[in-house]
Formats: C-alpha cells, sequence, structure tokens
C-alpha cells in the first residue's frame, strides 16, 4: 500500500521575512474589500 507524501514548505531568508510579514499587517485590496462588503450584504439579507 502506498503511503501519503508528507509535503512540506520551507522559507529562508527574505522569502520567509515577506511572508510573515503578510500575516503582521496584511494589505487588503480595494476589489476585496468590494468582495467583503457584498458577503456582509448578502448575510445581512439571509439571516439564519
Amino acid at each position: 500500500m502506498a503511503k501519503p507524501i508528507d509535503l512540506k514548505v520551507v522559507l529562508e531568508g527574505d522569502d520567509a521575512r515577506r511572508f510573515l510579514e503578510g500575516f503582521e499587517r496584511p494589505t487588503i485590496s480595494p476589489r476585496k474589500q468590494k468582495m467583503f462588503k457584498e458577503a456582509r450584504e448578502i448575510y445581512k439579507a439571509n439571516p439564519i
């Protein structure tokens, strides 16, 4: 029987720094802002 492949990504140097900065100071593009606004409106219009 085949064993599952264990995939790992290792970032070093500038790649690791940029990756972590993305979590510390996330940027939201105007396109994402619009998407979240539309999702919020849909959610409010359809209560559970």
